[in-house]
Parts: structure tokens; C-alpha cells; sequence
């Protein structure tokens, strides 16, 4: 425990320290000074005074700003569509599958040259939790969420841009990427 809070309280100083020179930098450039009363800023013979609480609220929401911006948002995309897919599944939605029927994510495929595209295999288990076999889900994304072009276990590429079927196919089983309605 201790050791976590020496590396936490590490953290919070190489993300307080740059900010803090930099508040001194302006300081020194805007006739800014920090006291115990808080930020005085002095300007064409005037002086504005910000109370320590605002200062302590400026400089926790610049951190905050600071971390989000580092982090890069964490999004992951391939874990955001199994979940969605399992949620799909387990709640049958548009009459998908048989009630009770769960979906384990086997494999997840990105279309290399257009990213909102996806298959998706599955391994489900029935409504007594026995396997029952595996399906694939075709996926696309519109707007901010997936919209199911195809669910099954053959030629749902029927509704998949062609030149993103062979993209796609990739980890799937054989032949489900391709369309029987010759498109």
C-alpha cells in the first residue's frame, strides 16, 4: 500500500510540477504571483485577486484536462463490439435467436480499409447452457453505434460491400462472407 501511494504521489507531482512552472512562467510574464491568499495578477497599475479555492479548482481541472488528453481516451474498439455482440445476443434483440441463447466472442475481424466494418464469430450456448455450435455476425457502423447486416452461419455477404468481403473473411469460417443471391 505504502509503495502504491509513493507511485501515485510520483505521478501526481510530474503532472503538477509541469503546471505549476508553467503558472510561474506566466507569472513571471503577466505580473502573475501566487500567495496564500491566492492568484494575484497585477495589470496597468491594477490588481485582481482569484481566491486560493478558484486556483485550487483552475489547477485540478488543468490536471484532468492534462490526463485525458494523455491517455488518448482508452477506447478499444474490438472489446467495444464483442460487447456489444454478447448484449445483442443475450438480449435477442430483433428476434436474433432462440431466448436464453449466450454468445462467447471467438474472433473479431476489422475490414482493414474501412474500420467501420466487422464480422464477428461467436460461440454460443443454448437457453441450458450446452454448446450449440458457432455463428457469425456482420457488422456496421453508423454513426456511433453497430447496426447487424447479418447473423448466421452462411453467405451473409450479401449486404457487405464486395470489395470488403475478402477483408472481412479473414479468421472467419469458409463461405460465410460470400452471397447466394449472386451479389
Amino acid at each position: 500500500m505504502a509503495g502504491a501511494l509513493a507511485v501515485g504521489g510520483m505521478l501526481l507531482w510530474f503532472l503538477v510540477s509541469p503546471v505549476l512552472g508553467a503558472l510561474l512562467f506566466l507569472g513571471a510574464i503577466m505580473g502573475l504571483g501566487l500567495t496564500a491568499e491566492g492568484l494575484i495578477w497585477r495589470a496597468a497599475d491594477r490588481q485582481y485577486r482569484i481566491g486560493m479555492a478558484r486556483v485550487g479548482t483552475l489547477v485540478v481541472a488543468v490536471l484532468v484536462a492534462l490526463a485525458a488528453a494523455g491517455c488518448g481516451g482508452g477506447s478499444n474498439p474490438s472489446a467495444e463490439l464483442s460487447s456489444f455482440v454478447v448484449g445483442y445476443i443475450d438480449q435477442n434483440r430483433d428476434n436474433c435467436c432462440e431466448a436464453g441463447m449466450h454468445a462467447t466472442v471467438s474472433h473479431v475481424t476489422f475490414a482493414r480499409s474501412d474500420q467501420g466494418w466487422a464480422a464477428v464469430s461467436i460461440a454460443v450456448t443454448d437457453f441450458k447452457g450446452r454448446p450449440d455450435g458457432s455463428r457469425v455476425l456482420v457488422l456496421h457502423k453508423i454513426a456511433s453505434g453497430w447496426q447487424v447486416v447479418g447473423f448466421g452461419q452462411s453467405a451473409l455477404g450479401c449486404g457487405v460491400p464486395v470489395r470488403l468481403r475478402t477483408e472481412l473473411a479473414v479468421g472467419m469460417p469458409a463461405g460465410v462472407l460470400q452471397c447466394s443471391a449472386g451479389g
